[in-house]
């Protein structure tokens, strides 16, 4: 459980975060923030395939950010703008790029591929 939840990508061109499979992470507001099409923050699953969960109350918006086995919880509203849905995702309304990017993304540890 995190009052406030907050990645940004700085330098960086990835970074990823692996979340418990199964687990449920309770924030009161979550900020991620990627900083291209090709530089985005990947949350996935540590056991692909199965969901973990984002629980929040209030409206959630991401930007850059690569979603795999997302479900989203808590009765808030969970954007993704400008973001790959890389599949198993549920309760995300997710928004691809219009443009950009550096050709095909390859997230570490996925078998999913995005053209970007």
């Amino acid at each position: 459980t995190f009052a406030d939840l907050k990645f940004d990508l700085n330098a960086l061109d990835h970074l990823q975060f692996a979340m418990a499979g199964g687990s449920t992470q309770t924030v009161t507001t979550l900020t991620i923030t990627g900083t291209s099409a090709s530089h985005t923050i990947s949350l996935v699953s540590g056991t692909p395939g199965t969901q973990w969960t984002f629980s929040c109350a209030g409206a959630v918006s991401v930007s850059y950010v690569a979603l795999t086995d997302a479900a989203a919880s808590g009765g808030g509203t969970f954007e993704a703008v400008n973001s790959y849905d890389l599949g198993g995702n549920s309760g995300w309304t997710i928004t691809a790029p219009s443009a950009g990017g550096s050709g095909m993304l390859v997230h570490p540890g996925m078998s999913g591929r995005m053209a970007a």
